[in-house]
């Protein structure tokens, strides 16, 4: 994975804060690698510590959508464990309901250092306040800049690279494809209907 160090610098303030560090952001611009990342700095800032990462898209955490059923998983499994330090990261936690329920109890329980994540059409800015009120930090991730861009190429400043850019974007996605027209065309279209099918239409329940 490539390290998106602008991301990282604006988490790392919060790190170990009783604040639930949420990371807001459009369909496929990064979210869930970068909070891998947060995983994985965490860890090597405690390695005395315990890491549970949720990945709620999961087909072996769809028995977890449940609030209650994931904050009895969560809390037993502290019980057993020491007094060390612990992160819990859910990634698109929208996919469980009353999921605010559940990552306030786990903020008041004590001792749990939370990140999650979720898609902007779900967590939006003025929900947070109201669902959250106060308890959490958000983090807006964006798809790559142009600098990025070049990072995850690993290429220099160039008119042929910024035409690649202004083409396709900066979904992350798009360098794991091949070096070519067509099949980025697709994945941005497919990403395009996603985001106007479910993310609006679905969203407003528009006819």
């Amino acid at each position: 994975m490539k390290i998106r160090e602008l991301y990282w610098r604006q988490v790392e303030p919060f790190v170990g804060t009783p604040l639930i560090k949420v990371l807001t952001g459009i369909r496929r611009c990064g979210k869930s690698c970068l909070l891998r990342q947060v995983a994985e700095r965490w860890k090597e800032r405690n390695p005395k510590g315990e890491v549970v990462f949720v990945d709620m898209e999961l087909p072996e955490c769809a028995k977890y959508r449940q609030a209650g059923v994931l904050a009895a998983k969560l809390s037993g499994r502290r019980k057993r464990r020491s007094t060390a330090p612990r992160a819990v990261l859910i990634d698109e936690v929208q996919e469980v309901p009353e999921w605010e329920r559940l990552v306030n109890g786990l903020l008041k329980e004590g001792g749990n250092d939370l990140y999650i994540t979720g898609s902007n059409a779900h967590l939006l800015s003025s929900e947070l306040a109201t669902l959250l009120a106060g308890r959490y930090v958000e983090i807006h991730v964006l798809p790559l800049s142009y600098a990025e861009h070049l990072q995850f190429r690993e290429a220099s400043d160039s008119e042929d690279e910024f035409r690649q850019f202004i083409r396709f974007g900066g979904l992350p996605g798009i360098h794991e494809l091949p070096d070519s027209e067509r099949p980025r065309l697709q994945y941005l279209s497919a990403v395009q209907d996603s985001v106007l099918l479910r993310d609006v239409i679905e969203r407003n329940a528009i006819r």
